[in-house]
């Protein structure tokens, strides 16, 4: 067997900021629209 070396090179959006990823909902941290919809476009992208 022979070892080779394989790279994946991605190109992804940014992120929002750390200061927009939650919002406080009663006393509680959710994911923003933001943030969500973030993670939906990357789940996209890599599947």
């Amino acid at each position: 067997m022979t070892s080779e070396t394989v790279s994946l090179r991605l190109t992804l959006p940014l992120p929002p900021g750390v200061n927009n990823q939650y919002v406080t909902v009663g006393n509680r941290r959710a994911l923003s629209k933001t943030a969500r919809a973030f993670k939906q476009e990357v789940k996209a992208l890599l599947l």
